[in-house]
């Protein structure tokens, strides 16, 4: 019994002299989610870091409990992850390296996003049982759920592996964005559909298919040529550029710019069975193209590359390969 004091006195000291970032004497530390512990060793749900070691965690919001979900809303801690309403979710939900949904399957069936996640259990689960979750560290994700809880728990979890940029969507869930971002994307009949609504609907009689450029996965993904045959037997790669202003292309693209009568007869010329693929500098001028491409009535498949464009491609071994 002495040696077990002994043992709890030494960690307990240790863990004051290391300093406050350790939190090991503070009662009821992270509490209030302005002043929680840090956790340095990203260690499992129960757990906190007290130099190489890890032991009992009180380091982040109990989880489930509203009041500490608010308080993340109103004074960010260390522990807890951004929170975002359901208006500012919608508008900025295109612009997350990923969208990750943690409701059920069940939920999931009934209706999800095109280009998300899924990590059904992770409120609950272990970051480790979700593969597709590796590596993926040092990207941005916007977790949703159903109302919120889930949510907020499962961003939690995400921070305590390291995840470092996280937003959870408060005050609503799954139903309640995509009404918002469909709302928000219809009350602008001049740039409907919108950037958020094509990733929400995926491909469709008015959107292309968005295809985002997200660095950690992208060269691993599509690091070659003979990756792109994912998107279609025969891919065409058409610069939305201005040639102008951005002279150098890759030799196999096609300059298409956002002209009515240019795309228009552009696809006039087309297969039905190519695959489009538009890109520019960034996304902006490549999704106005793919856009404009689909009010023209091209039914095939058509893409555009998002956050990324030329300077991206012409770097991928291969990329001048690819033609039809």
């Amino acid at each position: 019994m002495g040696n077990k004091i002994l043992l709890f006195l030494t960690i307990v000291g240790t863990c004051t002299a290391a300093g406050p970032i350790l939190c090991g004497m503070e009662p009821q530390c992270g509490g209030q989610c302005d002043r929680t512990c840090d956790n340095p060793c990203n260690c499992d749900s129960n757990t906190i870091a007290f130099g190489s070691k890890c032991y009992s965690d009180e380091g982040f919001c109990d989880e489930g409990n509203m009041e500490q979900r608010e308080d993340c809303v109103v004074s960010r801690g260390p522990t807890c992850p951004k929170m975002m309403g359901i208006a500012e979710a919608a508008s900025k939900y295109d612009t997350f390296d990923y969208r990750l949904d943690v409701r059920s399957q069940q939920e999931w069936e009934a209706g999800h996003a095109s280009v998300t996640q899924h990590a059904p259990g992770l409120a609950k689960g272990s970051v480790t049982d979700y593969p597709q979750l590796d590596g993926l560290e040092g990207s941005s994700f916007l977790v949703h759920c159903a109302a919120g809880a889930r949510a907020f728990n499962a961003s939690q979890r995400l921070l305590r592996y390291g995840f470092r940029d996280v937003t959870s969507v408060y005050g609503g869930g799954y139903d309640d964005l995509a009404e918002e971002i469909i709302s928000q994307s219809e009350s602008d009949p001049l740039n409907h559909p919108s950037k958020p609504y094509c990733y929400l609907k995926g491909s469709n009689d008015i959107c292309p298919q968005p295809f985002p450029y997200v660095a950690s996965t992208f060269n691993r993904v599509y690091g070659s040529a003979s990756a792109f045959e994912k998107l279609g037997k025969k891919v065409i790669l058409v610069d939305a550029r201005p040639a102008d202003r951005f002279p150098e292309t890759l030799t196999n693209a096609i300059r298409v710019t956002n002209d009515g009568n240019n795309i228009r007869d552009f696809i006039r010329t087309l297969d039905r069975d190519v695959t489009i693929l538009y890109f520019c500098q960034k996304g902006v001028l490549s999704f106005r193209a793919a856009r404009k491409a689909r009010q023209e009535g091209w039914r095939g498949g058509l893409y555009w590359l998002d956050k990324a464009g030329y300077p991206e491609l012409k770097d991928i071994k291969g990329i001048e390969k690819i033609s039809i």
